[in-house]
């Protein structure tokens, strides 16, 4: 058999070394309230407490190649297997645990801003741990975050191979020394040996399972059980058809939960314990809209930091922290990315004078002028205008000072023999009193972008606009083109269009209605109004992730 270059290091070296370096120690003790702390309980492989275990947190980064080590702590556990880490820095942590009786162990936690967390590291024999990085250029290096170990893969057949791996969670994540793609594991035995199944790096840098067939098996698989160590459950939200030609920031993806995704018994009722991360097991920021332990569903709006030109997708996984740890708070829709108001229509009620909730934090929340018929929606809860004088008030803020992006989904009723309002800053259908109005036309029968001026009406043909539909409108201004565009379910109507705002700057701003009336006719659902000009790949996206 020929030999494969494959270095084998055992990885418990690092926490020797860890523990007789100048490193800061604490001592066992129970959490407080001060910083950030974490209190680490030490079991045995029967779910004994183990007393006078030493345990390590190394905080790390990951780089494009390989891991850089930022901090290192360690303490020993006291009689009831407990060691507290307290005013810890934020970041992704791994933690170490090694008794000589019992064995050894590993965990990972994420540290975020003023948590107190809790975790378990379960100490057993260290074992053999292999497997292979497929579809890779020229081999690379495979490594644990936060440990130190390291392996290369052959450059044929990728494999890899880490010796002296105790049971635990803990990332794989393989370096071609431009990007590193990561993989949370979790070994669930003690046999001398572990086999973990092919993974494949993928542009959302994680490594995701190579699928085989009975009929295309490797002869690499023959004789292997795959039961001893696993993938973490991730759930895959894929955007085959809408892959974005150019890379984006700060996305906000709905993600709907079933009964299948998740195990809703490890969740508080709200879901305020849920923990989100990525395929490299880093911390993203969510917003939950709806959450139904019941029946099993939730609809959630999770921060994307990044996409990258080409991505296709993405991996999630959903964890339950202690039950006393509520997740961070929320930015998903931050302003200082764009986001002026967001209205998902989430509250249980709505009747007139009631307020909506602007999920943005600008504090522009809607108030109901008029009460609507009722609460259709696209995801959950929305609200139906009825073409009689329903409106929401947004107050008198002027989105129409730069650049800015209008979009709601809606499901149309069609004509009515009145305009239908969507937009409307105006406080009367004068040059003076109106600002913009983007509404149906009941004489053109289009849907257009209006102020006064007669050359300021950009019209869009109404027959993309389906009836009796869910469809997600998007209006685009760009100040410095003087030019707006309309978008239907992701596809541009017409091409730019040229507009420019009137001057009544301090006119009152509505939904679904005017001062004269002029009601959409039909439900509305998550409305938003950005203070930035989306592109063409953000629009496609967001009506694709969320159709």
């Amino acid at each position: 058999m020929r030999n494969l270059p494959i270095l084998q290091l055992s990885f418990w070296m690092l926490i020797v070394v860890l523990l007789s370096s100048c490193g800061k120690e604490q001592h066992a003790g129970g959490v407080t309230d001060i910083g950030n702390s974490v209190s680490v309980l030490v079991l045995g492989s029967k779910g004994e407490s183990v007393e006078g275990a030493r345990v390590a947190l190394v905080r790390y980064k990951i780089e494009a190649t390989g891991t850089l080590a930022l901090d290192s702590l360690h303490g020993i556990s006291d009689v009831a297997g407990q060691v507290s880490f307290e005013n810890l820095p934020t970041g992704e942590w791994t933690i170490l645990g090694e008794s000589k009786v019992t064995g050894k162990g590993i965990g990972m936690i994420s540290i975020t801003d003023k948590t107190i967390d809790s975790v378990q590291v379960f100490l057993g024999e260290a074992t053999l741990l292999r497997g292979r990085i497929v579809q890779i250029p020229l081999g690379g290096r495979s490594f644990i975050p936060g440990v130190g170990a390291t392996a290369l893969s052959e450059k044929i057949s990728g494999q890899y191979l880490f010796s002296q791996v105790p049971q635990g969670k803990f990332q794989i994540c393989y370096t071609d020394a431009i990007r590193a793609y990561c993989r949370a594991v979790q070994t669930l035995d003690q046999r001398d040996t572990l086999d973990l199944i092919d993974m494949r790096p993928t542009p959302d840098l994680s490594l995701n399972t190579v699928t085989y067939t009975t009929t295309n098996l490797p002869a690499y698989y023959l004789g292997k059980d795959f039961t001893g160590a696993s993938l973490l459950p991730t759930l895959r939200i894929d955007w085959t058809q809408a892959t974005p030609q150019q890379g984006l920031g700060q996305f906000p993806l709905m993600v709907r939960l079933q009964k299948s995704d998740i195990n809703y018994s490890e969740f508080e009722r709200n879901g305020s314990n849920l923990r989100i991360t990525d395929g490299r097991n880093q911390d993203l920021a969510f917003e939950i809209e709806e959450w139904d332990s019941a029946n099993g569903s939730a609809l959630l709006w999770v921060s994307l930091d990044t996409i990258l030109a080409g991505q296709s997708g993405v991996d999630l996984r959903f964890q339950s922290l202690p039950m006393s740890t509520e997740h961070r708070a929320s930015t998903v829709f931050s302003p200082s990315e764009g986001f002026a108001s967001v209205l998902h229509f989430s509250e249980d009620t709505l009747a007139e004078l009631d307020t909506i909730h602007d999920a943005s934090g600008s504090g522009h929340d809607g108030i109901i002028a008029q009460a609507a018929l009722g609460r259709t929606g696209m995801f959950g809860k929305g609200l139906d205008f009825d073409g009689d004088n329903d409106r929401v008030e947004l107050g008198s803020w002027d989105p129409c000072a730069a650049d800015f992006t209008a979009s709601l989904w809606v499901r149309w009723n069609g004509f009515n023999g009145h305009h239908q309002v969507l937009f409307a800053k105006r406080n009367a259908w004068l040059p003076d009193s109106t600002r913009w109005q983007w509404h149906y036309d009941l004489f053109s029968g289009a849907f257009g972008s209006y102020q006064i001026d007669s050359l300021s009406r950009a019209q869009f043909s109404s027959t993309k606009v389906p009836e009796a539909k869910w469809s997600l409108l998007t209006l685009v201004y760009r100040a410095s083109q003087d030019s707006v565009s309309m978008w239907v379910d992701g596809i541009a109507l017409d091409g730019p269009k040229f507009f420019a705002p009137g001057n009544a700057v301090g006119a009152l701003l509505r939904l679904g209605g005017s001062d004269a009336g002029e009601s959409w006719n039909g439900a509305m659902d998550e409305v938003r109004l950005e203070q930035v000009a989306r592109s063409e790949d953000y629009i496609r996206l967001a009506w694709y992730t969320q159709k």
